[in-house]
């Protein structure tokens, strides 16, 4: 999508006006050069990866991104680094001259997260003007060769994510990092997402286990493309994809250059869009509790979001829900992943409690169910599976 500054100042507004909560604006691969300057048309340029803003569409990006800040908000830019720093870039030549290497040469130096050298000088002047223009964090979108260069048995995830992640540490801020997974040891670079994702059911229903259990290995903030990335338009799966996302570690939507995946959701019918605002309310209003377990989960290391099985492992039904899970200490979270029936498109889905003495309290009706029971949960299209333990308070 080619957005413009209006563009971007305008999606904020629209959030706003349509009562919809936003903490960060992510900007995908067009806020930089997309297109080669004809001085450059014969080097193979590769414009998948970029750090020079494109001035056509955004005049004074620190302007911009200071005017976000201004609206409460983080800024992200993607950043795809495989093709390295290429020569139409405006920070070309001093990253050659600092690299001991002549920039009339023309030349890019392979890209090499393995040698402390290049991911240094790289770091410099890739992403440092970014920064001080006022970049909150990077979304590493790495999804090309496997090893570094230098190194051949680091993964070049491995190496990124770390340094990505410590970039942000600065001035005593807590680091934040938004990449694919890279493997044992890589929780403490959250946040990680899943890939681009299909549009529908079998997708969201796979994301629900996926999501849960990735807390196994440590993964505890995973995130995905809520309503999908690419496949064409199903607005019911988007307002059931939002209510897992606010249950999520983020509360996060993406999709293709397709006006079919579109994904404000004042786009989207009214029913729809009403179910989403429910949605992103109810993220809001969890965001103490959410804080709270996260917290929690950094001092002890149980997933915040968990099968059941981590807290009941004497239980063998705990082991076979796996389109359920638990939400911090006191939520217990079913999504719908499949279509409803009727104007008020109820769906079905199979509730497992666990056992003990605790009670279990639908959120949205104060319906009593005890541990150890099975319900089928039947709920409209602005509500979903979700309880509360014995007298907790929550929301």
């Amino acid at each position: 999508w080619s957005f413009t500054s209006d563009s971007f100042k305008q999606i904020v507004k629209e959030y706003a006006d349509h009562g919809f909560p936003l903490d960060v604006m992510v900007m995908d691969m067009g806020w930089h050069l997309n297109s080669v300057p004809p001085e450059h048309k014969d080097k193979n340029i590769d414009t998948w990866t970029g750090f020079t803003w494109d001035k056509a569409l955004i005049p004074e990006p620190a302007g911009l991104i200071a005017w976000m800040h201004g609206q409460g908000l983080h800024v992200t830019l993607n950043d795809h680094p495989a093709a390295g720093m290429q020569p139409h870039e405006e920070m070309y030549a001093a990253f050659m001259r600092d690299m001991g290497e002549d920039p009339a040469s023309g030349k890019t130096i392979p890209f090499d997260a393995g040698s402390k050298n290049y991911l240094d000088t790289f770091l410099t002047h890739a992403h440092a003007p970014r920064e001080r223009e006022g970049v909150d964090f990077w979304w590493l979108d790495w999804q090309q060769y496997q090893k570094t260069r230098s190194i051949p048995d680091l993964d070049n995830l491995q190496a990124l994510n770390w340094a990505y992640y410590r970039r942000t540490e600065d001035d005593g801020r807590r680091g934040v990092s938004f990449s694919r997974w890279a493997g044992w040891g890589d929780h403490r670079y959250p946040i990680h997402f899943s890939g681009d994702a299909d549009v529908g059911w079998p997708m969201l229903a796979a994301e629900v286990p996926f999501t849960s259990t990735a807390g196994n290995v440590g993964c505890f903030f995973w995130s995905h493309d809520i309503g999908g990335h690419q496949g064409g338009r199903n607005e019911e799966s988007y307002a059931r994809w939002c209510q897992f996302g606010a249950l999520s570690a983020a509360l996060r939507s993406h999709s293709t250059m397709d006006a079919q995946t579109d994904r404000r959701p004042w786009n989207y019918p009214d029913w729809a869009e009403a179910s989403m605002k429910e949605s992103f309310g109810l993220r809001s209003r969890l965001m103490p509790y959410l804080y709270t377990s996260i917290r929690q989960s950094t001092l002890d290391s149980v997933p915040f979001i968990r099968p059941l099985y981590i807290d009941f492992p004497n239980v063998e039904k705990a082991y076979h829900q796996s389109q359920q899970f638990l939400f911090g200490d006191h939520l217990l979270v079913a999504p719908i992943a499949s279509a409803g029936v009727g104007p008020n498109r109820v769906a079905s889905q199979s509730v497992y409690f666990p056992p003990g003495d605790d009670a279990w309290f639908d959120f949205f009706t104060g319906e009593r169910f005890n541990g150890g029971e099975h319900a089928i949960a039947s709920c409209p299209i602005d509500t979903f599976p979700l309880y509360v333990r014995g007298d907790d308070l929550v929301g």
